[in-house]
């Protein structure tokens, strides 16, 4: 019997270690439950489950270990970043050498001295364009190709700087704008390998190829100064000037690989301090004074074109007159240069500032004289001497216009000007 009871035991705790732990508390809880009077007669009902909130972005999915797939990726969508190009969809090898520097050029460095010479220059291309000849070699004929474009291009700009016209001394040209339209050269063409045995450029192939251009910047820019030598007053020959080249790089021809140049050429002149903005800006208040005195001289010839010989002589005096006054303390300081209150500039500048000695009055009437048409033969000259006063006396300057009687006389514009002397 007690063996019988037992295994009836040992059966009954087999069958109980053989039933889940978890079941065994979800029965335990059940029995609490019951044992406190909160479980109820019908069966509990199941929770619901509660709202799911709004989903998360998924996070970006990160990298695959090396050796594992993805899945083809989305198309990208308008703000998405462009993916990079493969190894046969690189960017073009470019090559550009940096802008050299000349240095220091050969030439007169005294830009008043050039200015000045510049202002005569310009009030005698009216008069038939004969000043300054002997320092005009016309260098630039001798160019050919690209630097004749070059230089061409670059005149008619130096020539606007010159006038006040312009203040930017930076030149910059496409290879179109120079009737370059194609500049591209296979390795037969050029007979320089691209590549160095390491398959690094071969930066011979990239001068080969400047030289089918022709390129020479520095036969372009001593053209400009043997050709200019009074345009270019506002140029520091102490610094100098830099110019740029045009850049390389690779694409086909007739199947081959072949080099090619784009972009341009450019250069960069300095400005002397005296008429700089900036190092590569003019103050246009020098080349804009020239270029009004010019057009104030046509313009008075013009306004009294119509009238008689001796009408026109006299409106001359009167005008020039009304457009400046003496100089007196240029006059009487021994210590000032010589320069604008000598010149004629200054009687036609429009500036009420500016005044001049007698120089500057007599070179202004016998300019308006060159510059006429007159009805018979009259002709100016300006003459020196010593005039005698009763302050004391000094060196002067008027001038002699011989009429069509032959006869010469005497005008003396500075002396006609109240508060004026010789």
């Amino acid at each position: 019997m007690k063996r019988r009871i037992l295994s009836t035991f040992l059966a009954v705790v087999m069958v109980f270690s053989l039933l889940p732990a978890y079941a065994l508390a979800e029965d335990e809880d059940v029995i609490i439950e019951d044992i406190a009077g909160e479980e109820s007669e019908e069966p509990p009902a199941e929770e619901e489950p509660a709202p799911l909130a709004d989903p998360e972005p998924d996070p970006e999915p990160e990298d695959p270990p090396v050796g594992e797939g993805l899945a083809p990726p989305a198309e990208p969508g308008p703000e998405s970043e462009p993916e990079e190009a493969s190894p046969e969809e690189e960017a073009p090898v470019v090559f550009c050498p940096e802008p050299v520097l000349s240095g220091p050029v050969e030439g007169n460095t005294d830009g008043d001295a050039l200015l000045t010479a510049y202002a005569k220059q310009m009030l005698d291309e009216p008069l038939g364009g004969t000043f300054g000849a002997e320092y005009i070699k016309n260098a630039g004929k001798a160019l050919t190709g690209v630097n004749r474009e070059l230089y061409t291009r670059m005149r008619a700009e130096i020539a606007d700087i010159a006038a006040g016209r312009r203040n930017d001394t930076e030149f910059a040209y496409t290879l179109e704008e120079l009737g370059i339209y194609e500049a591209c050269w296979t390795e037969a063409e050029l007979g320089v390998p691209f590549w160095t045995e390491d398959d690094y450029l071969n930066e011979d192939a990239y001068w080969a190829a400047l030289d089918m251009l022709g390129y020479d910047p520095y036969a372009v820019v001593d053209a400009l100064l043997v050709d200019c030598p009074f345009e270019l007053y506002w140029f520091d020959k102490t610094h100098g000037y830099s110019y740029g080249f045009p850049r390389l790089t690779f694409t086909e021809k007739n199947g081959q690989e072949a080099l090619e140049l784009f972009g341009g050429f450019d250069f960069s002149f300095y400005v002397a301090e005296e008429y700089a903005l900036g190092s590569f800006e003019t103050d246009p208040a020098a080349g804009t004074t020239v270029t009004t005195a010019v057009e104030t001289a046509a313009a008075i010839v013009a306004r009294n074109a119509g009238k008689g010989d001796y009408d026109k002589l006299l409106a001359y005096k009167n005008t020039i007159c009304d457009l400046t006054d003496y100089n007196h303390p240029a006059a009487q300081d021994d210590t000032t240069p010589y320069g604008n209150p000598w010149q004629l500039i200054w009687v036609f500048d429009g500036d009420p500032a500016t005044k001049v000695v007698c120089e500057g009055y007599s070179k202004a009437f016998q300019y308006l004289c060159d510059l006429s048409s007159f009805e018979h033969a009259v002709t100016a000259f300006s003459v020196t001497g010593y005039m005698a006063a009763s302050g004391g006396g000094g060196g002067h300057m008027w001038n002699v216009v011989t009429m069509e009687n032959g006869k010469n006389y005497l005008v003396d514009t500075t002396n006609c000007d109240g508060g004026s002397s010789g």
